[in-house]
């Protein structure tokens, strides 16, 4: 373990990899079954995605889902949700769907709040 681990209260590691894999058996994104056509290939790509970043983010709190990766770096994990959220809005209800609804995490002045603005 890393100091900066032990200060940020994070567990320690085995290795290098174990925590980065989901075994087939327990991966909630394996269902085995193909995408027939588009609009499934695109459900299923996005489903994933989500999944993805769902464990990725399973068994944080606010604090933890709000660290920066890698400093000085605005990047973590709630800004990735923040900023997947904003777009997924921006894509499905104003471009797709023509709805005026205001935008996510984003202002005239202030276009980086779904990073920016990512704290516990």
């Amino acid at each position: 373990m890393t100091r900066h681990e032990a200060e940020a209260g994070l567990p320690a590691r085995e290795d290098g990899w174990w925590d980065v894999f989901v075994a087939l058996e327990d991966d909630p994104r394996e269902d085995g079954e193909v995408p027939v056509g588009e609009r499934d290939t695109l459900v299923r790509y996005l489903r994933n995605r989500r999944l993805t970043l769902q464990l990725k983010c399973a068994g944080l709190d606010t604090r933890q889902m709000a660290m920066r990766a890698v400093p000085p770096s605005n990047l973590s994990l709630l800004g990735l949700v923040r900023h997947l959220a904003g777009t997924e809005r921006f894509w499905f209800r104003r471009v797709m769907a023509g709805q005026d609804v205001p935008r996510l995490y984003r202002t005239e002045s202030e276009p980086g709040l779904d990073f920016d603005g990512a704290v516990p």
